[in-house]
């Protein structure tokens, strides 16, 4: 009785096993197409609002470890005027299907933007 027990544990475990697996994969695929989600729709970006100076990703989305099926976008945009932000957003959010933060980059406070300067990925810049 007790062997069958541990036969049907380990029975359990490997299902879970494979489970895990399987759902790590698929984030992995899925995170593979946002990217190239991302370079299109920076491209894109580039050609609508052709005054934003830079677009950066900036938050979980660099931390593997902390980015998860859930987690939104984070970008910080330099350039934008205020009046066009909600188009900005709305562009960006509807070309990546999935929650974005946008900040312009002229809203961070003095203190953070060192910070932010360090922790961004630029996915382009006007010189």
């Amino acid at each position: 009785m007790i062997a069958k027990n541990i036969q049907s544990n380990s029975n359990i475990l490997d299902s879970l096993e494979q489970f895990i697996e399987a759902r790590q994969e698929g984030f992995k695929r899925e995170c593979q197409h946002l990217e190239l989600k991302i370079k299109g729709m920076a491209v894109e970006f580039n050609q609508q609002f052709p005054q934003v100076i830079s677009l950066s990703i900036t938050g979980s989305y660099l931390h593997p470890e902390f980015f998860s099926p859930a987690s939104d976008v984070d970008f910080v945009i330099s350039g934008l005027l205020a009046e066009r932000y909600f188009d900005a957003f709305l562009f960006i959010e509807s070309r990546l299907g999935r929650e974005i933060h946008l900040i312009r980059e002229e809203e961070i406070p003095a203190n953070l933007r060192e910070r932010f300067q360090k922790e961004r990925r630029v996915l382009y810049e006007k010189a």
